[in-house]
C-alpha cells in the first residue's frame, strides 16, 4: 500500500534537509543563490553543483557516480542530493535529535 506524505511531514522532511544542508558546510545556501544567479535550471543543479565538490565529497561523489550511473546521478534533485549527502555526512542520531526537537 502507498504511503501518503502529508504537508505537515513533508515540511518537517524540508526543516530538516535545510538544517543538514546548513551543517554539511559542503553545500550551502550560496549554492541555491548560485543556482538562481546564474539561471541555473532545476535539472542541472545536480550537475552544476557536484562540479564544486573539493576533497573527501569529490572523492566519496565520483565513485557513487560511477555506481549509480551518470544518468542517474544527474537525473536527482537537488534534494535528493542534499538528502543523500547527509546520509553520507551526518549522523542518523543527529538526525533523529533534530526531528524529535520539531
Amino acid at each position: 500500500m502507498m504511503r501518503v506524505v502529508t504537508e505537515m511531514e513533508e515540511g518537517m522532511e524540508m526543516e530538516i534537509t535545510m538544517r543538514l544542508i546548513e551543517m554539511l558546510g559542503l553545500l550551502s545556501e550560496s549554492m541555491e543563490t548560485i543556482f538562481h544567479i546564474s539561471n541555473c535550471l532545476e535539472k542541472y543543479q545536480v550537475k552544476y553543483a557536484t562540479c564544486t565538490l573539493l576533497n573527501g565529497a569529490l572523492t566519496w561523489w565520483n565513485p557513487h557516480k560511477r555506481t549509480i550511473g551518470t544518468d542517474a546521478a544527474f537525473v536527482m534533485s537537488w534534494r535528493e542530493l542534499m538528502k543523500l549527502m547527509a546520509k553520507v555526512y551526518y549522523p542518523r542520531t543527529e538526525i533523529q535529535k533534530m526531528e524529535s526537537e520539531l
